[in-house]
C-alpha cells in the first residue's frame, strides 16, 4: 500500500507544500510514486513533483482514471480502482523492484482497471446544512463521485438487483473479451452490512459471475464520508497483478480476495410440518381473508410509526409481509376456503415462515 498519504480540506487537494513536505519526509535514493485519483489535485501534485525533482528527488506520477461512468470524459475521475493501483504499487516498491518497474506495474494495473459507482444519497460534510434531495424518492445517481460530483444519469429504481444488473452490463462492455478479472464490491460509506451482503448476492446472479476469478469485498475500501451508495470494480489480471492482490498487506481494511464458488444446498432430512390441504372454494370466507390482508396492507406505514414511537418501527412490515403471502396465495386460489381447520392451520403455517418477530429480537 501506500507509503504516505496526503491530506487537504474534506474533499478538497492538498497543498503544494503539503506533498513537497510528504516527498521530501518518505523519499529514499529508490524514489517515489505519486498516485492521482481526482483533476483538482493534479496541478498540486505535478508542481510539488517538479520542486522534489529540482531538489534532487526521483519522482514519477501516474493518475488514475477508472471511473467509466461518463465515457466521453477525457479525463475520467479516479474512484474506488485507485486503491488496487495503491495495492499493486506498493507490493512491487516493497519487494525492492526500482522506480520504473514499479512505475510499469502501477500504469498496467490502471489502465485495466474500471470502476462505476451509483448512490441513493449524496455525503454530508460536517460543516453544512442539510440540503434538499438531488433526484426524486425511489432514483438513484449512477455514476455520482466520491465527492459528490454529479453522476451520468439518474435512474428510476433503487431495486438492487436491476441496478447491479445495469452496472455490469457497463463494466462488462468495458472488459476485453478474453481475461480473468478480479471484481471489488467497494461500501462508499452509508450501506449496511446486510444491504452489501444483499449486493454481494445480486452480482452472483449476473453472467459477470462466470468470469470472476477474485472477490475483493464486500468493505468499506474507499469512501465518500457516508454517501449512501457502492461501486463496483473491475481489473484484468495478469500473473503479476494477481499475485500483487494476492500479497497480505497490514492495512487493516484491505479485503484479501476470495475465490467466489458455488453453494452446496443440503436437502433437509428432518421431518416436515407443513399443512397438507386441498384448495377449495367459498365466496364468504375468501371475502373475509381478503379484507383482513388488504387492512394489514394498508395498514403497513401507520403500524410502523406506532411501533416506532416505543420500539424498532417493523411491526407494520413484519404484519404485511403475513397477509401478502395469504393475499397471494388467495389469489392463485391456493387455499383451503371450505375447510376452515386446516384454513387456520395453513394461514398459522405460512406465517411462521414468511414473518419475524415483531418484539425486536
Amino acid at each position: 500500500m501506500l507509503t504516505a498519504a496526503v491530506c487537504g480540506d474534506l474533499f478538497a487537494s492538498p497543498s503544494v507544500d503539503a506533498v513537497l513536505t510528504a516527498i521530501q519526509a518518505v523519499t529514499g535514493e529508490a524514489g517515489c510514486l505519486l498516485i492521482v485519483k481526482t483533476t483538482p489535485a493534479i496541478g498540486n501534485f505535478g508542481l510539488a513533483a517538479e520542486k522534489a525533482r529540482r531538489l534532487g528527488y526521483n519522482v514519477e506520477m501516474l493518475i488514475v482514471g477508472d471511473d467509466i461512468s461518463l465515457p466521453d470524459n477525457k479525463q475520467p475521475r479516479g474512484i474506488a480502482g485507485t486503491i488496487l493501483v495503491h495495492k499493486v504499487a506498493g507490493y512491487f516498491a516493497e519487494r525492492g523492484f526500482n522506480l520504473a518497474t514499479v512505475l510499469r506495474e502501477a500504469q498496467y494495473a490502471a489502465s485495466h482497471t474500471a470502476s462505476i459507482g451509483v448512490a441513493l444519497a449524496s455525503c454530508h460534510l460536517p460543516q453544512e446544512a442539510d440540503s434538499a434531495p438531488r433526484h426524486q424518492a425511489g432514483h438513484a445517481e449512477l455514476g455520482m463521485g466520491i465527492h459528490g460530483e454529479p453522476g451520468a444519469s439518474t435512474i428510476a429504481t433503487q431495486n438492487s438487483a436491476e441496478i447491479v444488473n445495469l452496472m455490469v452490463e457497463k463494466l462488462t462492455a468495458a472488459l476485453p473479451e478474453t481475461g480473468r478479472p478480479a471484481v471489488m464490491l467497494n461500501n462508499l460509506g452509508g450501506v449496511s452490512v446486510a444491504e452489501m451482503a444483499i449486493l454481494t448476492r445480486e452480482l452472483a446472479n449476473t453472467p459477470l459471475q462466470a468470469r470472476i476469478d477474485w472477490l475483493i469485498g464486500p468493505a468499506s475500501l474507499v469512501t465518500a464520508l457516508d454517501m449512501k451508495g457502492f461501486s463496483l470494480t473491475t481489473i484484468v489480471l495478469e500473473e503479476s497483478i494477481e499475485k500483487a492482490l494476492l500479497s497480505d498487506v497490514e492495512t487493516a481494511s484491505w479485503q484479501k480476495p476470495v475465490q467466489p464458488r458455488t453453494i452446496n444446498v443440503v436437502p433437509s432430512t428432518l421431518d416436515s410440518a407443513r399443512v397438507d390441504f386441498t384448495p377449495s372454494a367459498n365466496p364468504q370466507v375468501g371475502d373475509y381473508v381478503a379484507q383482513v390482508t388488504g387492512a394489514l396492507i394498508d395498514l403497513e406505514e401507520h403500524l410502523n410509526a406506532l411501533d416506532a414511537k416505543v420500539g424498532d418501527g417493523d411491526t407494520g412490515s413484519t404484519f404485511a409481509a403475513g397477509a401478502r403471502e395469504i393475499a397471494e396465495r388467495l389469489e392463485r386460489q391456493q387455499l383451503p376456503l371450505n375447510d376452515l381447520p386446516t384454513l387456520f392451520a395453513l394461514i398459522g403455517e405460512r406465517l411462521t415462515v414468511v414473518m419475524g418477530g415483531s418484539s425486536g429480537y
